[in-house]
């Protein structure tokens, strides 16, 4: 799910999320870049094909002749093990030769809160 860095939740439209990847998306769009960038929230689609689409007003406004990453997402993915709910943040770093982004990963696992101890009987 393509979703602008400039989300808020207040905004009528509210995307149904876990509260977990509702806090790494709130990170991700806290996060200071120095360059352009989108915000990507993993589906089940994106980590099980070797695609993804960058959205098509990004690619117009930054001139980039493709709107689709495909060379390498499926064995990075794998590499990084992403996750349905995870957050990925493609951040354009250079488009002179090559397109060049940085990926920045907002793991929802590590939004989640953390189990409470069981307490154990003792006699």
């Amino acid at each position: 799910m393509l979703v602008p860095r400039n989300l808020s939740f207040t905004e009528s439209k509210r995307l149904v999320m876990s509260k977990e990847t509702e806090k790494a998306v709130g990170a991700a769009t806290a996060s200071k870049l120095g360059n352009p960038s989108f915000m990507l929230i993993l589906q089940p689609y994106i980590t099980k094909y070797n695609s993804v689409h960058v959205p098509a007003e990004f690619a117009r406004r930054h001139n980039l002749y493709r709107a689709r990453i495909s060379q390498g997402w499926g064995p990075f993915a794998a590499r990084k093990n992403l996750k349905k709910g995870d957050v990925c943040v493609f951040e354009l770093i250079s488009k002179l030769k090559e397109i060049l982004l940085k990926v920045w990963i907002h793991r929802a696992a590590d939004y989640a809160a953390e189990p409470i101890p069981k307490r154990i009987k003792t006699e």
